[in-house]
């Protein structure tokens, strides 16, 4: 079976989006939202923000480097489970107006994690 690199949805008017069947058991611990590195957010399933995130962001506290990395990554950030039902991630509305989202959006994988942006 093929692996679902990128996806595009709408997000409700509750702001949640509705993870493919396909995706839903590589979110099944959990989801992690984070702004990213420029106007797109970052959603990470829980174990590999756990796993390969957290450690990253580790270092000499005096890192100025490791320091801009932690807010980046942890400003605004929300962690939530998956809703079991149907498979939804609510996004709140601070991470969606740094991204430029509105309703539609683009999520690509990006190794490990997916970057979303505003769809068209």
């Amino acid at each position: 079976m093929a692996t679902l690199d990128y996806f595009e949805r709408k997000l409700d008017d509750k702001r949640r989006l509705t993870i493919p069947v396909e995706l839903r058991a590589e979110f099944a611990g959990g989801v992690v939202i984070t702004r990213g590195f420029s106007n797109y957010l970052h959603l990470y399933p829980v174990n590999v923000w756990e796993d390969d995130v957290e450690p990253a962001l580790k270092g000499s506290i005096l890192d100025e480097q490791v320091a801009d990395l932690n807010v980046q990554f942890r400003m605004g950030k929300v962690s939530q489970d998956l809703d079991a039902k149907q498979g939804r991630v609510v996004f709140e509305q601070h991470l969606l107006q740094y991204a430029g989202i509105d309703k539609t959006l683009v999520c690509v994988r990006a190794g490990k994690y997916w970057r979303v942006m505003a769809g068209k």
